[in-house]
Protein backbone atom coordinates (compact mmCIF):
# COMPACT_ATOMS: atom_id res chain seq x y z
CA UNK A 1 0.00 0.00 0.00
CA UNK A 2 2.88 2.36 0.78
CA UNK A 3 4.30 1.78 -2.70
CA UNK A 4 0.92 2.73 -4.20
CA UNK A 5 0.94 6.00 -2.23
CA UNK A 6 4.41 6.78 -3.57
CA UNK A 7 3.29 6.14 -7.16
CA UNK A 8 0.20 8.29 -6.63
CA UNK A 9 2.31 11.13 -5.22
CA UNK A 10 4.74 11.03 -8.17
CA UNK A 11 1.88 10.84 -10.69
CA UNK A 12 0.09 13.82 -9.15
CA UNK A 13 3.29 15.88 -9.16
CA UNK A 14 3.93 15.02 -12.82
CA UNK A 15 0.33 15.90 -13.72
CA UNK A 16 0.77 19.29 -12.04
CA UNK A 17 3.91 19.95 -14.06
CA UNK A 18 2.16 18.89 -17.26
CA UNK A 19 -0.78 21.18 -16.48
CA UNK A 20 1.59 24.10 -15.81
CA UNK A 21 2.94 23.57 -19.33
CA UNK A 22 -0.44 23.31 -21.04
CA UNK A 23 -0.93 19.54 -21.13
CA UNK A 24 -4.00 17.85 -19.73
CA UNK A 25 -3.34 14.42 -18.31
CA UNK A 26 -6.04 12.00 -17.20
CA UNK A 27 -3.82 9.04 -16.36
CA UNK A 28 -4.20 7.42 -12.95
CA UNK A 29 -1.53 5.84 -10.76
CA UNK A 30 -3.22 2.46 -11.31
CA UNK A 31 -2.76 2.85 -15.06
CA UNK A 32 0.92 3.67 -14.67
CA UNK A 33 1.41 0.55 -12.55
CA UNK A 34 -0.53 -1.55 -15.07
CA UNK A 35 1.54 -0.07 -17.94
CA UNK A 36 4.68 -1.49 -16.37
CA UNK A 37 3.06 -4.92 -16.18
CA UNK A 38 2.53 -5.10 -19.95
CA UNK A 39 4.58 -7.32 -22.23
CA UNK A 40 7.19 -5.42 -24.26
CA UNK A 41 9.18 -6.16 -27.39
CA UNK A 42 12.49 -5.12 -25.80
CA UNK A 43 13.58 -4.92 -22.17
CA UNK A 44 13.04 -1.47 -20.81
CA UNK A 45 13.42 0.52 -17.63
CA UNK A 46 11.24 -0.50 -14.69
CA UNK A 47 8.71 1.49 -12.71
CA UNK A 48 11.06 1.93 -9.74
CA UNK A 49 13.66 3.61 -11.97
CA UNK A 50 11.05 5.81 -13.65
CA UNK A 51 9.72 7.03 -10.31
CA UNK A 52 13.20 8.34 -9.40
CA UNK A 53 13.15 10.79 -12.33
CA UNK A 54 10.22 13.26 -12.58
CA UNK A 55 10.70 13.80 -16.32
CA UNK A 56 10.43 10.06 -16.94
CA UNK A 57 7.15 9.99 -15.00
CA UNK A 58 5.96 12.80 -17.28
CA UNK A 59 7.10 10.78 -20.31
CA UNK A 60 5.19 7.68 -19.21
CA UNK A 61 2.01 9.62 -18.37
CA UNK A 62 2.00 11.33 -21.77
CA UNK A 63 2.65 8.01 -23.50
CA UNK A 64 -0.20 6.28 -21.66
CA UNK A 65 -2.48 9.27 -22.30
CA UNK A 66 -1.73 9.10 -26.02
CA UNK A 67 -2.36 5.35 -26.07
CA UNK A 68 -5.73 5.90 -24.39
CA UNK A 69 -6.57 8.73 -26.82
CA UNK A 70 -6.04 6.26 -29.67
CA UNK A 71 -8.75 4.12 -28.13
CA UNK A 72 -6.44 1.42 -26.81
CA UNK A 73 -6.84 -0.16 -23.39
CA UNK A 74 -3.90 -0.88 -21.11
CA UNK A 75 -3.83 -4.65 -21.41
CA UNK A 76 -1.00 -7.15 -20.98
CA UNK A 77 -0.43 -7.29 -24.76
CA UNK A 78 -1.26 -3.71 -25.84
CA UNK A 79 2.35 -2.87 -26.72
CA UNK A 80 3.05 -6.04 -28.65
CA UNK A 81 -0.22 -5.89 -30.59
CA UNK A 82 0.02 -2.17 -31.51
CA UNK A 83 3.69 -1.37 -32.19
CA UNK A 84 3.07 1.52 -34.61
CA UNK A 85 0.58 3.27 -32.32
CA UNK A 86 2.83 2.72 -29.32
CA UNK A 87 5.79 4.20 -31.23
CA UNK A 88 3.69 7.26 -32.10
CA UNK A 89 2.74 7.65 -28.42
CA UNK A 90 6.37 7.19 -27.37
CA UNK A 91 7.56 9.88 -29.77
CA UNK A 92 4.97 12.34 -28.48
CA UNK A 93 5.94 11.51 -24.90
CA UNK A 94 9.62 12.12 -25.65
CA UNK A 95 8.83 15.44 -27.33
CA UNK A 96 6.77 16.64 -24.35
CA UNK A 97 9.36 15.37 -21.84
CA UNK A 98 12.17 17.20 -23.65
CA UNK A 99 10.14 20.37 -24.16
CA UNK A 100 9.32 20.63 -20.45
CA UNK A 101 12.88 19.77 -19.39
CA UNK A 102 14.13 22.55 -21.67
CA UNK A 103 11.59 25.07 -20.34
CA UNK A 104 12.63 24.20 -16.79
CA UNK A 105 16.29 24.49 -17.73
CA UNK A 106 17.22 20.89 -16.90
CA UNK A 107 19.94 20.49 -19.51
CA UNK A 108 21.52 17.65 -17.51
CA UNK A 109 18.38 15.61 -18.04
CA UNK A 110 18.41 16.38 -21.75
CA UNK A 111 22.05 15.42 -22.00
CA UNK A 112 21.45 12.12 -20.19
CA UNK A 113 18.51 11.33 -22.45
CA UNK A 114 20.40 11.97 -25.70
CA UNK A 115 21.96 8.50 -25.53
CA UNK A 116 18.46 7.02 -25.33
CA UNK A 117 17.34 8.97 -28.39
CA UNK A 118 20.42 7.77 -30.26
CA UNK A 119 19.50 4.18 -29.31
CA UNK A 120 15.97 4.71 -30.64
CA UNK A 121 17.46 5.92 -33.93
CA UNK A 122 19.39 2.66 -34.24
CA UNK A 123 16.73 0.29 -32.87
CA UNK A 124 15.76 -2.27 -35.56
CA UNK A 125 12.21 -2.47 -34.15
CA UNK A 126 11.59 1.26 -34.76
CA UNK A 127 9.96 2.03 -38.13
CA UNK A 128 12.10 4.22 -40.47
CA UNK A 129 9.74 7.23 -40.32
CA UNK A 130 10.08 7.30 -36.53
CA UNK A 131 13.85 6.90 -36.69
CA UNK A 132 13.89 10.08 -38.76
CA UNK A 133 11.74 11.90 -36.18
CA UNK A 134 14.03 10.69 -33.39
CA UNK A 135 17.03 11.98 -35.36
CA UNK A 136 15.31 15.37 -35.58
CA UNK A 137 14.68 15.29 -31.81
CA UNK A 138 18.31 14.32 -31.21
CA UNK A 139 19.66 17.14 -33.39
CA UNK A 140 17.33 19.73 -31.87
CA UNK A 141 18.22 18.65 -28.33
CA UNK A 142 21.93 18.64 -29.09
CA UNK A 143 21.65 22.23 -30.40
CA UNK A 144 19.77 23.28 -27.25
CA UNK A 145 22.45 21.77 -25.01
CA UNK A 146 25.27 23.33 -27.02
CA UNK A 147 23.58 26.74 -26.98
CA UNK A 148 23.25 26.45 -23.21
CA UNK A 149 26.95 25.61 -22.80
CA UNK A 150 27.95 28.63 -24.90
CA UNK A 151 26.09 31.05 -22.63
Amino acid sequence: MNEYKNVTKKVEKAKETLKEHGYTCKVLAEELIKWFETDTIVDDIGLDEVLKEPFLVIHELVEIGEVKRMGLKITKDVIIKNPEKIERAHLKAAEVEFEIAEKLGDYNHLEKRLKHVKAWCNDPTVPPEYKEKYRELYNKTERIINDCKEK
